[in-house]
């Protein structure tokens, strides 16, 4: 009896990573409001009434791939945050390097980011829902973390004078998002239009960024090499 069991998680668990695989392929190649239901449990080969075993409705599938992805980008950022205490400066270029990261070892999570955040991001589903508390409870990220994540210590000399923390940090946030979404839509064009890769265009873009924020005279030999071992 107890071996039956084991088999059947097994086979469940693995029907549940094939439904979601798929789901995540759809909804990279397609607008996930076009997306239906059907259309999933028909690319899976199941029946419909199969699909809704395993998840209550389409919400529930695309953030569970959401947060899935963000659990991995979290654990990067984690590894990355455990090192020497950082000025403000300094935790805005290592924010700015994880998301070159991405860009490089995991571009599908930018594919599937930017159809997500049209239909659930920018909208009144996003906030507080069972879904962004699942989020937060499971890795710790929301745009509010990685904003005072940027802006702590603000005032501690290595950010130019005058600046808002908040608007700095908002800006700093949202701005590399579109920067990532400019060059991730034209990586195929940007090397057969000037020759160039789409990491060297996308590090010049932060690079300026962090030359926007940082205090002049203020010196940090860790940002000044956080761009060394990227190839470009």
């Amino acid at each position: 009896m107890a071996a039956k069991e084991y088999k059947y998680v097994k086979h469940s668990d693995k029907q549940r990573a094939m439904i979601l695989e798929t789901a995540e392929r759809l909804f990279m190649e397609n607008e996930i409001k076009d997306i239906s239901m059907a259309q999933i449990a028909k690319e899976c080969c199941i029946t419909r009434a199969t699909l809704y075993r395993y998840f209550e409705n389409k919400d529930a599938i695309v953030w569970e791939i959401y947060i899935s992805f963000n659990k991995i980008t979290a654990e990067k950022a984690q590894q990355m945050q455990r090192k020497k205490r950082l000025s403000a400066y300094e935790r805005i270029a290592l924010h700015l390097r994880g998301m070159l990261d991405i860009f490089i070892e995991m571009p599908e999570f930018y594919k599937f980011f930017f159809h997500f955040s049209k239909e659930y991001l920018n909208n009144q589903m996003y906030p507080d829902t069972i879904y962004t508390r699942e989020l937060f409870e499971t890795t710790g990220v929301t745009s509010g973390s990685t904003v005072a994540y940027m802006i702590e210590n603000f005032d501690d000399g290595s950010i130019r004078e005058g600046l808002d923390p908040k608007t700095t940090g908002v800006s700093i946030a949202y701005g590399a998002f579109g920067l990532i979404q400019v060059i991730y839509n034209n990586k195929d064009s940007i090397p057969l239009k000037y020759g160039i890769s789409p990491v060297r265009v996308l590090v010049n873009g932060m690079k300026n960024m962090l030359v926007a924020v940082k205090r002049e005279g203020y010196h940090s030999e860790f940002a000044e090499h956080i761009w060394d071992d990227i190839e470009l």
